[in-house]
């Protein structure tokens, strides 16, 4: 098969919008979070999450707001945690 790089790139992308377009929302949400989540692992595919890069990106998504950190982690996975998260240094 003899496609050119810009080829292959209008191919894939052509299809993945047909593929996304075609899902319902809570598929659409579904596959998202998987993304998202595979998007944080070190190797992709073997379930070894980068903490420090997970951590970094929920401090970004509660705008550095360290109460809010707090907050979200602690419901997720208890006080102890959300502390040391909020006093780990990067």
């Amino acid at each position: 098969m003899n496609l050119t790089s810009e080829q292959v790139k209008d191919l894939c992308q052509a299809h993945c919008y047909r593929v996304i377009e075609q899902m319902n929302h809570d598929d659409l949400i579904s596959y998202a979070v998987q993304m998202m989540y595979m998007s944080f692992e070190k190797n992709p595919g073997d379930g070894d999450i980068d903490v420090e890069m997970l951590v970094s990106d929920i401090y970004v998504a509660e705008d550095e707001d360290d109460d809010s950190v707090y907050e979200f982690v602690s419901g997720t996975v208890g006080e102890e945690i959300a502390e040391q998260v909020i006093n780990y240094q990067f």
